[in-house]
């Protein structure tokens, strides 16, 4: 279940990513990405943004973390 992961949500939300059940709805998912190259690029593309604006996130969760141990 990827709703216990926030970034596989995140992605969800974005049409970056598309949640399947068994090998059924794989097959529907990727044969609508590989027919539909606007699908693709939109998704991408959205994809690619998400990960863009999540660099560096683990730096500053640490950076953060620690500053409040030091108060």
């Amino acid at each position: 279940n990827y709703h216990k992961f926030q970034e596989a949500s995140d992605l969800v939300d974005r049409q970056a990513a598309f949640p399947v059940s068994g090998y059924g709805e794989f097959k529907s998912v990727m044969d609508r990405l590989l027919n539909d190259g606007k699908l693709l690029k939109t998704s991408g593309d959205s994809a690619g943004a998400y990960v863009k604006s999540m660099t560096g996130a683990s730096a500053r969760i640490v950076d953060f973390a620690l500053k409040r141990k030091t108060q």
